[in-house]
């Protein structure tokens, strides 16, 4: 579980699936860092838009993703029938399961020790990645992977709060010789800023990030583009104890904070289907408890666009969490999440957009209505659809689930 669901690396927080589980995260998209050594603009033709069509492919409407004890916090679907999840194994050990057509197989090379995995993108053979952090020594450390025709590799990764600070990725997008990570960092001893890396096609390097007035702390947990120049990522800023959605979009070769709706609360996700319509996902603070939060881009401005909420859980009043969403079309798209009773039970919440409202669709619950389930992520392919990453925890085992929808 990325620590970043309800409050990011300061707190360290973790929801009581996971924290049960061990004692102890939008369809992401491409653009190209306007940093230190990269240009302003992408090479080709690829873009972040929604996939092109393709021959329709093999899926199962429920399958398990490893063992026991296997996290996913993370889905892609890329070019054709690829489509690759990511989290972390056996409490802390990263891993990658790629789908057969009729199973999940486990990527060999992808275990390394003391780490964690909470985005994957697949945007084409030679841009697949994947992030999260490692924990070897004192403080996280930034951690990317990347597919190559050898396998699976550790690519050489900044980190500028150094050894001893904190440096995490929760978001990685990419598009054909370029790509972004996002995430947070160590400003100080006890504040945070956002985290933005950028892959010029030979290195790794730190983009610049815009500042957020009066906010000791933010993070960035999604990015999503429709096309090379134009990208948006979302996440959170916090001044005092007060958390606020955050928003910054990439445009003509830099991050700036664009303005968002009055609201108190997280955007987990992020996906684009044209420039004039965007979405993000989260949740928002109310004396009641958490509710959903869905914000749409219309071209000109983000607002708050009405979202339903799973009132009781375990016959408790629940709070909601939305922690991803994407896209197949304007009239198409699905958002996931999470509703937690006070007492831990927890059920998986599943959300429509139809083109005019959104709605609850019916999602399972291994776990059973009493028990802690979870959807954690959601991608989009044209040739195969949706796909939603999802948990359970039974006899004290955590088991991770992937749902397809046509």
């Amino acid at each position: 579980m990325r620590p970043g669901r309800l409050r990011f690396a300061r707190t360290r927080a973790a929801l009581p699936l996971v924290a049960a589980a061990i004692l102890a995260t939008g369809l992401l998209a491409l653009a190209w860092p306007a940093a230190a050594g990269i240009p302003g603009s992408l090479a080709g033709t690829e873009s972040g838009g929604l996939p092109q069509a393709a021959a329709a492919c093999p899926a199962k409407a429920q399958s398990a993703v490893g063992a026991a004890q296997a996290d996913i916090d993370a889905i892609a679907a890329g070019p054709g029938c690829t489509v690759l999840a990511a989290g972390t194994m056996n409490l802390s050990r990263s891993v990658v399961f790629s789908w057969s057509g009729s199973g999940w197989r486990r990527v060999a090379g992808v275990a390394a020790a003391s780490t964690n995995l909470y985005a994957i993108t697949a945007s084409a053979p030679a841009s697949t990645w994947a992030v999260g952090y490692t924990s070897h020594g004192v403080a996280d450390q930034t951690l990317i992977l990347r597919r190559t025709a050898g396998g699976w590799v550790t690519v050489r990764t900044p980190d500028p709060a150094g050894a001893a600070g904190l440096n995490d990725l929760y978001g990685v997008a990419a598009a054909r010789a370029g790509a972004w990570a996002v995430g947070s960092r160590s400003v100080s001893a006890t504040a945070y800023g956002v985290l933005i890396l950028g892959w010029n096609g030979q290195r790794w390097v730190v983009a610049q990030a815009p500042k957020v007035a009066r906010a000791q702390d933010t993070a960035l947990f999604s990015a999503a583009a429709i096309s090379p120049t134009s990208a948006w990522a979302v996440g959170t800023a916090v001044t005092g104890s007060v958390s606020r959605p955050l928003i910054e979009r990439f445009q003509k070769g830099h991050w700036a904070v664009v303005g968002s709706p009055a609201e108190q609360g997280e955007l987990e996700s992020v996906t684009v289907v044209s420039a004039r319509n965007a979405w993000a996902v989260g949740y928002r603070s109310s004396a009641g408890g958490n509710k959903t939060l869905i914000e749409h881009w219309n071209g000109s401005k983000w607002g708050v666009v009405v979202s339903p909420n799973i009132a009781k859980v375990a016959g408790q009043a629940a709070a909601n969490q939305l922690r991803g969403v994407a896209a197949r079309s304007a009239g198409n798209v699905y958002a996931v999440g999470v509703a937690i009773a006070p007492g831990g039970a927890e059920v998986t919440l599943l959300m429509h957009w139809n083109g005019h409202r959104w709605a609850r669709a019916t999602s399972p619950n291994p776990a059973g209505s009493g028990g802690n389930n979870q959807l954690q992520g959601i991608a989009a392919n044209a040739a195969t659809g949706f796909w939603i990453a999802g948990a359970y925890l039974t006899g004290g085992v955590l088991h991770s689930f992937a749902l397809h929808r046509s």
